[in-house]
């Protein structure tokens, strides 16, 4: 990554719940996306500090409200207090690719500290597989403090956190999820390892690379999928390489649909289809009643290093199949 250190966590999804709370508490600030997953909601609700949130990767809104939020202070006197932007660099509830390079640019000029949690994008975006930062091309060091799971592109468990030395090292004595578990097993973080030099050789970035092309050509080939969108796609997207894909109802068959309970059900049905009739097994998320924002119902894909030119055309015809075969009374009607 580039960064100073790191420091590991035995459990991905504590490594951000608890990364954020060392840096905040209630007298701090946080910003936040509309779009963030569920751990750094949580991650914010346990630092009990005053949140914020900005539409969903939109530079105009954050600007607006940073530019409110130092006016208020201003107005209230307020003492001098930490402030941190959270976002991730390929939203797991969307597949939308976070634009870092403005989100740099306003928290250089708010004079906010920026932590990006990569998860998705880790191993995948990049040139060399580093993440959405990098993609982005921001420098190690511009972003103070970047989070990820090791469950991803690592095949392990557990999860990790990169910077300064004076970010890892204070993460030692305040990191929940550090001091209050059991040390991840050493064959998981052997495992860890190996996989990160296979991805630091010419052969790893290739493979990277190829998980790239193929999330954008079957973005490409979903386009026209009868009755389903993928949110913010189009070929000139910063999301076009993104490993997550959502495929959601077309607005017309959402309001057709008429409720989330409805939306779920014929997305279900299409991933039974997927499975019964063409071997191909996808998830349709269900969500926590605890996120502070539900995301729209979707069907979701996971882009991989095993989907190849020819299995991708193969998929993508199953999918247009399927969703044809279950939503084509529903478009008629429409």
């Amino acid at each position: 990554m580039g960064q100073e250190e790191g420091i590991i966590y035995s459990y991905d999804i504590s490594t951000i719940a608890s990364v954020i709370p060392a840096f905040a508490s209630r007298q701090d600030t946080l910003v936040l996306d509309e779009g963030v997953s569920y751990p750094i909601q949580q991650g914010a609700k346990l630092s009990r500090a005053r949140v914020h949130w900005f539409k969903h990767n939109d530079m105009q809104d954050l600007a607006r409200l940073l530019q409110h939020i130092q006016q208020q202070e201003q107005r209230e006197r307020a003492p001098v207090c930490r402030k941190m932007i959270v976002v991730e660099g390929v939203y797991a509830n969307s597949g939308d690719v976070a634009p870092l390079q403005a989100l740099y640019e306003l928290k250089e000029a708010f004079k906010y500290r920026l932590c990006v949690e990569e998860s998705q994008a880790f191993g995948v975006l990049g040139q060399t597989g580093k993440g959405a930062c990098e993609a982005a091309g921001l420098q190690p060091g511009q972003v103070e403090v970047v989070v990820s799971s090791m469950g991803t592109s690592l095949a392990s468990v557990g999860g990790f956190c990169v910077g300064h030395h004076e970010v890892c090292d204070h993460q030692r004595l305040c990191g929940q999820g550090y001091c209050f578990s059991a040390s991840l097993p050493p064959y998981l973080a052997i495992a860890a390892h190996e996989a990160l030099n296979i991805l630091g050789t010419s052969r790893g970035q290739q493979l990277a690379a190829q998980v790239r092309s193929m999330a954008a050509a079957l973005r490409k080939q979903l386009s026209d999928t009868p009755g389903l969108v993928i949110p913010g796609n189009s070929s000139s997207s910063s999301s076009s390489h993104s490993p997550v894909i959502h495929l959601q109802l077309s607005p017309e068959l959402l309001s057709a649909a008429g409720s989330r309970k409805a939306a779920d059900a014929l997305l279900q049905a299409i991933a039974d289809r997927l499975l019964d009739r063409h071997g191909l097994l996808v998830s349709v998320p269900r969500y926590s009643s605890l996120d502070g924002k539900l995301p729209p119902a979707s069907i979701k894909f996971y882009v991989h290093v095993g989907l190849t030119g020819d299995k991708v055309s193969k998929v993508a015809v199953a999918i247009r199949e399927s969703a044809r075969h279950v939503l084509g009374p529903l478009l008629a009607s429409v």
